[in-house]
Order: C-alpha cells, then structure tokens, then sequence
C-alpha cells in the first residue's frame, strides 16, 4: 500500500513545484498506471514513492508504516524498487546484476536468478557482461533484477520503450501476474494499455495530478 498525503516537491534551486498538494491511496497490490505527457510529474512521483526523493512538504506512508526519513527510511525502502526508463547496468555479469537486490536482503539463491532470468528470457545471457548487452536485452535484465526479490511494491518508468511488439507482450504477461500478488505502478505514455490491463490510472499534465480513475473508484 502507498499513501501520499499532501505531498509537494521542487527540485533543488528551483522555484518550480513539480509536484503540488498530491495525496492519493493505493492498495497493497494490482496493476495501476500514470500517464501524462513528458514534464508532467510522473517520473518524480514514482522516485517518491521508491523514497529515493524526499518531499519538502507532506508524508508518505508504504506497506503500512508512515515514512520517518530519519529512521526507518532505509528499512521501507527495501518494500519497494523503482526501474529507470534507461537501464542501469552494475558492473560484471547478468548474473550479478540480478543477484545484487537479493545479496543485499540476504536472500540469495542461485535457483532464484536462474529462474527468474528463465521467466524473461534471458537465461543465455546469465554469464555474458550486462554492459555489453543490446538496450533492449539491459531493459529484460533490469526488470528481472527487480522482480528477483519479490518486492511488494514495484514502480516500473516506461518500462517497455526499448522493447519489440513480442517481447513487450511477454513483459506485460508477467507483470499482469505479479500484480496478483504485490503492487505494481507503471509510467507510460500508453493510454490503450492502461484503460485495458489496469485496475485504474492516473493522469498528469502541466499541472501535475489532473484526475484519477480507478476500476472501481478507489482513490481519495
């Protein structure tokens, strides 16, 4: 679950409020949408909401706790993972990579990377330096490495912009089915795919958060 509750954010020596009095609930878990044009808010809002920008105004609360940005901030933030529309490769193998988030929760387990790499298609690739790899082969790899821990929330920008018709059915596939179970936001600019695969979606303009429409309505 991530609530924002009057949430206001400009970024550093910047008169601009990018994001301005938004306060909004959405559930533990489903597949929901923001859309909007470029500018628009979208991307700062997920990086909020992964607790990777702090607000200077309003509070957060994820997976049930309010967000405390002294003390419990780093602990929270293990709740959630945030994907770059650009894939961010680590440095060394495919493996690596998607081991990295398990390593640092202390879960990992070899069957785990396999598997998930097997889930997108990249399992050939497991041993092959992620640096290397074409962009859309780095965009299948940053999802696995966020899928790999099981995160209950899961902010995905633009996830599909590097992709062929293929595979991004394959990738919507798999995070139709994960969102049975956790929440999953996605930034798009695809309307026909929010309206269709959502459980409801956000919209953005120059003004920042215009509406919302939830399947049923849901949000404040």
């Amino acid at each position: 679950m991530i609530k924002l509750d009057d949430v206001w954010y400009k970024y550093p020596k910047s008169d601009f409020w990018v994001l301005k009095n938004v306060s909004l609930t959405l559930p533990g878990k489903g597949l929901y949408f923001l859309l909007g044009p470029n500018g628009s808010g979208k991307t700062t809002l997920l990086k909020i909401m992964g607790l990777l920008y702090k607000p200077q105004k309003g509070t957060i609360q994820i997976c049930g706790k309010t967000v405390d940005w002294k003390s419990n901030v780093d602990k929270l933030r293990r709740c959630t993972i945030y994907v770059h529309e650009t894939p961010v490769m680590f440095r060394g193998t495919v493996r690596r990579n998607i081991e990295y988030p398990l390593l640092i929760r202390g879960i990992v387990r070899r069957e785990q990377v396999v598997k998930t790499a097997r889930l997108f298609g990249i399992e050939p690739l497991l041993d092959k330096p992620a640096r290397n790899l074409s962009r859309g082969q780095q965009q299948l790899v940053a999802l696995a490495r966020a899928l790999a821990p099981k995160p209950k929330i899961l902010l995905l920008d633009e996830p599909f912009s590097h992709l062929g018709w293929n595979l991004r059915k394959r990738i919507i596939d798999i995070i139709i089915r994960y969102s049975d179970n956790a929440l999953v936001l996605v930034a798009t600019h695809d309307t026909y795919l929010a309206k269709e695969k959502g459980k409801g979606y956000l919209y953005f303009d120059e003004h920042g958060l215009e509406y919302s429409r939830f399947f049923p309505l849901f949000v404040l």
